[in-house]
């Protein structure tokens, strides 16, 4: 070997070489003690130890993919979830009772605000319910909820996907459908009922008009949301664009579309209350005012905690739909352990994996 190449260290010298030091004890090119293992993929020192390794934690086993130190870990066991019912229910119970306080403490006996107490309501309510009365209300509700969410379903996710495939379209439509989007549904009352008259059509044309413009515009966000070399590497391959719809489009949107779905339930569950309060004979918006015309003011109140409780319901069924199973996000949070670990634990730059070189 030429006397301008540096022999390379032999395993002696590097065991009593320090950190933050090469072979010769000059200080490493990279500073702050940083040092590779390219045997492992590892780096010492503060190199690693400042912007990752806080957010992750090994386990003593050793195996298995590590897990985020806070934030999204698992908190999912019978403790914790009861923990969680609990404080619900604290927080209902504490709400009771401050209706409980102001109804039939504070109000005077006799009044007009003592009649919306809580003891008349609940009785009044499975009296509504015994006779029969409150189960037909109810399911015509849920009945128009679910068609004007089915026209809201159909018309916005294609549309929201040809929006986001096009940025022609995106241009031509996105003043319009902004200008419509501010529109109140309720505002179309009239309209809807001198065009399709009383009955089920408008209260199902209101919901409609609710429920579809965050079905379209997450629809559109998860379009663009989209690698795009998923859809070129597809096309290279000779897919068809309804094959790239089916197979890449719309599982890539999924996650778009299953909040703009929750979001567009609980706005139709808003109006749909009021829109059954015109033109119609049955559902909960009728009960609540054919309850105030008779003046059964606790047979209101017990309609209103129908209608608190149903979207309730409602909103946990959709978001339990809609959210990813614990197997898939298992299987998610692995995948994205590897791919951090393969970008953060390489092996230094090219003058530490050839130390001859680096050195001559």
């Amino acid at each position: 070997m030429s006397e301008a190449t540096s022999p390379l260290p032999t395993p002696d010298e590097l065991a009593a070489t320090p950190l933050g030091h090469d072979d010769r004890g000059r200080p490493h090119p990279h500073g702050g003690g940083g040092r590779s293992h390219p045997g492992d993929g590892r780096r010492d020192g503060p190199h690693r130890g400042d912007g990752h390794d806080q957010h992750r934690t090994t386990p003593p086993d050793g195996g298995g993919p590590p897990e985020r130190a806070t934030g999204s870990v698992w908190r999912s066991g019978p403790s914790h979830r009861l923990a969680r019912w609990a404080r619900g229910a604290a927080g209902l119970l504490l709400a009771l009772g401050i209706w409980w306080s102001v109804t039939d403490v504070v109000a005077a006996e006799g009044s007009l605000l003592a009649r919306f107490s809580p003891i008349d309501a609940v009785p009044a309510l499975l009296a509504l319910f015994t006779q029969g009365a409150g189960i037909t209300h109810l399911v015509v509700t849920v009945e128009r909820l679910l068609g004007g969410l089915a026209i809201a379903v159909a018309l916005g996710v294609p549309i929201g996907v040809a929006i986001g495939r096009s940025t022609r379209l995106a241009e031509l439509t996105g003043p319009l459908f902004q200008f419509l989007r501010m529109v109140s549904p309720l505002a179309w009352t009239p309209i809807a009922i001198v065009l399709l008259g009383v009955g089920d059509a408008p209260v199902i044309f209101l919901v409609a008009v609710a429920a579809v413009w965050p079905v379209l515009l997450g629809a559109a966000a998860g379009v663009h949301a989209l690698e795009p070399g998923w859809l070129q590497v597809a096309a290279s391959l000779g897919a068809t664009r309804r094959e790239q719809l089916t197979t890449i489009v719309l599982p890539g949107i999924r996650a778009h579309l299953a909040t703009g779905l929750r979001v567009a339930l609980g706005t139709a569950w808003i109006v749909i209350v009021p829109a059954e309060m015109l033109g119609v004979d049955s559902g909960l918006g009728y009960a609540v005012l054919d309850a105030r015309d008779r003046l059964r003011y606790d047979e209101l109140m017990g309609v209103v905690l129908v209608i608190g409780l149903l979207g309730f319901v409602l909103d946990a069924i959709a978001q339990r739909l809609t959210r990813p199973s614990r197997r898939r996000q298992r299987r998610d949070g692995t995948r994205r352990d590897r791919r951090h670990r393969n970008r953060h634990h390489r092996v230094g730059p090219r003058h530490d994996r050839h130390p001859t070189k680096a050195h001559r």
